[in-house]
């Protein structure tokens, strides 16, 4: 059975009522980064992707306050589910975006 492989652990925060994280992670020989943004009040609307990465490719990360960080996390099933969408896909999936 295929299994995802935490890579460098999470980087991010989430206070409660903010949050800004990734998870590096390898499925199936593929590397991936998973994005999840936003707020409970919608004042900062929520975003949640996966990319495949292809080389050096990031998403854009802002400054980062670790100290609200309470460690967030993701089902490892859920990434199973997103990386098979993105592999299928051949790139990235969004999961979620409140700016549409």
């Amino acid at each position: 059975m295929d299994e995802i492989k935490i890579l460098g652990g999470t980087s991010g925060y989430d206070d409660g009522c903010y949050w800004d994280y990734r998870i590096n992670f390898e499925y199936k020989n593929h590397k991936f980064k998973y994005i999840n943004t936003g707020s409970i009040s919608g004042c900062s609307p929520c975003y949640i992707a996966i990319m495949m990465l292809k080389g050096d490719e990031e998403f854009l990360e802002g400054p980062r306050d670790c100290s609200f960080f309470r460690n967030p996390t993701a089902d490892a099933e859920e990434l199973k589910e997103y990386a098979e969408r993105c592999i299928a896909l051949n790139g990235e999936y969004v999961i979620e975006d409140d700016n549409v």
